[in-house]
């Protein structure tokens, strides 16, 4: 199981062979698929989690109950609340829901710490995929904090679509940019009235 993760994770092949069987012994393979919850805000850290693919969002709560995603998770990934949080010893603090069916290889939290949180190779691994996830929540604060909604949308559909169309719902988009599905909805319709997107079901056409 070992060989099919060390393309993506390549700190595990700097473990020695002791090591490796054991981890390998105690992995547990699981799928998961699409709106599924895997962790729901206030859990305790059960594992690190290989993404072998499929697609993750982590997210918060605000205060009026709202979704806030932070960053999404991909094959390769690592996840910046769970090193986070097997670190303090504490409760993870965010929800993570699977976006894209998912298969995912989990290493229960006792031997991710044991054999991976202290070793320097996955330290220098963690530490520049966590960087990323950093500059991911930074912009969300950045966007909500000192951007129109007008502005926060057109933002989104030009780093989003491809080829000129995005294939989202007002909701996804709303939980990406820290709104509600109506003031998406509302704000969509008036860039449409400007002539500068093309609203049509499932997909939107950002016009140039």
């Amino acid at each position: 199981m070992l060989d099919g993760l060390m393309s993506d994770y390549p700190f595990l092949k700097m473990l020695d062979e002791e090591a490796l069987a054991i981890i390998e012994r105690n992995l547990v393979q699981k799928k998961v698929q699409a709106g599924e919850l895997l962790i729901n805000g206030e859990e305790a850290c059960w594992g690190f989690s290989f993404i072998k693919n499929g697609v993750l969002r982590v997210y918060r709560l605000n205060d009026e109950g709202r979704e806030v995603t932070l960053y999404r998770l991909r094959k390769g990934d690592s996840c910046f609340m769970t090193v986070i949080c097997a670190l303090a010893q504490s409760n993870t603090h965010a929800y993570v829901r699977v976006e894209e069916d998912s298969e995912l290889v989990i290493l229960p939290i006792l031997l991710f710490e044991k054999y991976l949180m202290n070793h320097p190779v996955y330290l220098q691994f963690v530490f520049k995929n966590l960087y990323e996830k950093f500059l991911s929540v930074i912009q969300v604060v950045e966007n909500v904090t000192f951007n129109s909604i007008e502005q926060r949308v057109i933002d989104y559909l030009k780093e989003h679509s491809r080829g000129g169309l995005l294939y989202r719902t007002h909701e996804q988009i709303a939980f990406d940019i820290g709104s509600t599905r109506e003031v998406v909805s509302r704000t969509l319709k008036s860039l449409e009235r400007k002539g500068k997107v093309k609203l049509e079901r499932g997909k939107i056409l950002i016009k140039k």
